[in-house]
């Protein structure tokens, strides 16, 4: 996805390198009519990340942000801060985070599954339909170790 930054905003200047999902080709097999939508334009792809970082220089206490992007927009409006959503922040001991983790994604995805069984109504077709959504999860582990070299007392 950084690749992007240093190209021209055409994005079929570079037809060999990827510079966005939309271009992967599993991206564009879901879409298709034997991809997991079946050709259904109004069903969409959601980016669910979550990072964790400790907010102090010291100690085990950790903070994790859990975050949604709907992916089936331009790259320009989904990277923006008003396009992502905030599900929600953990806190606690960084021991702790995995096991309410599971609580938070429990909880959306329980949701994800109660609107894929909602009938929608297609005003411009004029129609009913089951929505389908495909959840891509990104959960980043980044540790840093802090080296510190003895200064020896003289």
């Amino acid at each position: 996805m950084l690749q992007s930054h240093g190209h021209p905003k055409n994005d079929d200047t570079y037809e060999d390198i990827m510079i966005d999902i939309h271009h992967s080709p599993q991206f564009q097999e879901s879409y298709s009519t034997s991809g997991v939508f079946k050709g259904d334009a109004r069903s969409f792809s959601i980016q669910f990340s979550t990072d964790g970082m400790n907010p102090f220089s010291h100690g085990t206490y950790s903070t994790w942000a859990l975050t949604v992007t709907l992916l089936d927009l331009q790259k320009h409006i989904r990277h923006s801060f008003e396009i992502i959503k905030l599900l929600g922040i953990i806190p606690g001991k960084s021991t702790d985070a995995s096991l309410k983790l599971d609580a938070y994604l429990e909880i959306f995805v329980d949701e994800l599954i109660s609107l894929s069984r909602t009938e929608m109504y297609d005003g411009y077709l004029k129609e009913t339909f089951a929505i389908k959504v495909k959840l891509i999860i990104i959960i980043i582990i980044i540790i840093f170790i802090k080296l510190v070299k003895p200064v020896a007392s003289h």
